[in-house]
């Protein structure tokens, strides 16, 4: 997610990327420094702009803390910098989780969840732990979101700038419907 959008030249990139998946590139400091305000839409009826000064310093210190939380992931933030790939899933994610997996105690009690989830991805691919980011809980959803991911995700791994596989994370959300 970018406090800005993507210019012109970006845009282009990301609707034709030449090797894959286009990542974009951080936001200079000169146009986080030009973000002044905050404006919030949906789900609000009328929008609401805040007025917020410069960002340049509260989006540094953000980029600091959030460098610092990557590090409790076992991840390496310097070569994470400027991937030229992200940790991308092998097939469909989507079926990842499937309709056998709805924990049947909420299927029978009408119960459905939202699920936001982090998978640790290593070097090879291979997922190394699954977190959840969010959710609407009953916590038997979280459950089985993580064991279904660890036994069936697959990835490519993420890949710096020199070419190499790097650890990195893999972030999606489930929904738990009831048909």
């Amino acid at each position: 997610m970018r406090i800005a959008p993507p210019t012109e030249s970006e845009l282009e990139k990301l609707a034709n990327p030449e090797n894959g998946a286009y990542i974009l590139p951080p936001i200079s400091d000169e146009r986080k420094a030009a973000v002044t305000e905050l404006t919030i839409g949906r789900p609000l009826s009328q929008p609401v702009t805040l007025k917020l000064g410069a960002m340049d310093k509260p989006l540094a210190a953000l980029s600091e803390c959030q460098d610092e939380l990557m590090t409790h992931w076992g991840i390496d933030v310097e070569k994470h910098r400027n991937l030229s790939s992200l940790a991308s899933p092998e097939g469909n994610p989507g079926r990842w989780v499937n309709a056998n997996d709805y924990p049947s105690g909420m299927l029978a009690r009408g119960k459905e969840a939202i699920v936001h989830f982090r998978m640790s991805v290593d070097e090879n691919g291979d997922a190394t732990d699954c977190h959840i980011q969010q959710s609407t809980r009953p916590k038997e959803f979280d459950e089985v979101v993580c064991r279904s991911m660890m036994k069936r995700a697959k990835f490519s791994p993420a890949i710096d700038h020199k070419g190499s596989p790097i650890a990195s994370y893999y972030r999606n959300t489930v929904r738990f419907k009831l048909p």
